[in-house]
């Protein structure tokens, strides 16, 4: 019996039941696929939220941004035709202005400035043009601002000694200016002999001449015009010659309509360096500070600011200090230094001290006490004496006779018996 208990198989396994249990998750498991669902819910919520503030915040940027550059555009100088069409400029198209240019041909170049190329143009009748073009590829704000400047403010003026704009060309990125041609060129060319090496020198005649045509374009400028303009760039290569020599001014991209109430909080610099004035105001005191140096660069025919090789001559690189130094040291002679040495002698002494005593009184640090441009036309009339050379200029103590330069009209009036103040 007992090996019979033993050797008997196990009895079967209960039969397969639907109600059978089977473990569920551990708690654990649970926890963690509830906690991957929110998270994944949470990011993705967060995420799209994320996006709708940037979409709304790009939006809402882009019309801001719009909205104040066409703003700040209106408030510089919009594009309005009908002031143009009042002075009667005329609007060309760029595929005349093209065609007229041969294709903008390097040929054509006339001259370079810094964002803008001048081009001798030919029109179908056969009339000669200056075409200046903007580099549309560094086209800026400042850069448009000033081209809308000079449309605007040259477009209205009509003078002799002003350089006539006779129509504009603005489509797309393109902006270009057409002038009256100056066949001349530039004065700086003619000083400095950039551009033609082979270009004679200027007599001292020709010189004074274009002294006196620059200091009445600024008295048009300033006393001419309802409100007064500013140039705010004179310099040589601003001063152009026509057929006959006779000088105008060109440029006005830096140029505005004087307010005496803005002139005072004015301090950032305008114009070229070495003919700006120290107070940077932008006034018409500040014209006659550019002029001043002017003056001395065409009396010497040297640049106002000129590096020299040799360190013995140093003193002489500022040319406004070098002035200073000989008048400070007394003598006509010693004044007269400064006179162009490629003239060989040739020139009026009276005109060339005259002018660069006039020079000394445009160059005073005080825009007070600079002349007004009406006096400085009489001066160079001769209908005007010289006032004294002023106190920052002048030797110490100063001869009486090296103070006055009698006009030439009185000097004719007097005839032999009057006494030479050299």
């Amino acid at each position: 019996m007992p090996s019979r208990a033993i050797l008997s198989s196990p009895p079967p396994p209960p039969p397969f039941s639907d109600h059978h249990h089977i473990p569920r998750p551990s708690f654990l498991l649970k926890s963690r696929i509830l906690f991957l669902s929110l998270t994944i819910s949470a990011t993705a919520v967060i995420i799209f939220t994320i996006l709708c503030f940037l979409y709304h915040l790009s939006r809402s940027f882009l019309h801001h941004y719009h909205y104040f550059r066409s703003r700040r555009r209106a408030r510089t100088i919009p594009f309005d035709d009908s002031p143009l069409a009042a002075a009667k400029l005329r609007r060309f198209t760029y595929s005349d202005l093209k065609l007229a240019t041969n294709d903008f041909h390097d040929s054509s170049v006339i001259g370079r400035g810094g964002s803008a190329t001048v081009f001798r143009a030919i029109a179908r009748d056969g009339k000669l043009y200056a075409v200046k073009r903007l580099d549309s590829a560094a086209l800026t704000l400042n850069s448009e601002r000033e081209f809308q400047n000079e449309l605007h403010i040259l477009g209205g003026l009509k003078s002799p000694f002003l350089v006539t704009l006779l129509g504009y060309c603005v489509e797309k990125k393109h902006r270009l200016l057409v002038y009256e041609y100056m066949p001349n060129k530039s004065l700086q060319e003619w000083l400095f002999g950039e551009g033609n090496l082979g270009m004679e020198v200027l007599t001292w005649e020709r010189r004074f001449s274009v002294i006196a045509d620059v200091a009445r374009a600024l008295e048009f400028l300033h006393t001419g015009c309802d409100p007064p303009v500013i140039h705010g760039d004179v310099k040589p290569s601003n001063v152009l010659l026509d057929f006959d020599l006779r000088a105008k001014i060109s440029d006005f991209g830096l140029s505005r309509l004087f307010s005496r109430e803005l002139s005072s909080t004015t301090t950032s610099m305008r114009g070229t360096l070495c003919y700006v004035a120290p107070e940077y105001s932008g006034g018409e005191k500040s014209d006659i500070y550019s002029f001043g140096v002017l003056i001395l660069v065409i009396v010497s025919g040297r640049r106002p600011l000129h590096v020299l090789a040799s360190p013995m001559k140093l003193e002489k690189a500022n040319l406004v200090s070098w002035c200073r130094q000989l008048a400070q040291s007394g003598g006509l002679d010693n004044v007269l230094e400064l006179v162009d040495e490629r003239l060989k002698g040739e020139y009026d002494k009276e005109q060339a001290s005259l002018c660069i005593n006039l020079a000394l009184l445009c160059l005073q640090k005080m825009p007070e006490l600079r002349p007004d441009i009406g006096d400085i036309v009489r001066i160079l009339r001769g209908e005007m004496e010289v006032p004294p050379l002023p106190f920052e200029f002048s030797p110490s103590p100063p001869p009486p006779s090296k103070l006055f330069h009698k006009s030439r009209r009185k000097q004719r009036a007097n005839g032999d018996n009057n006494t030479s103040t050299e």
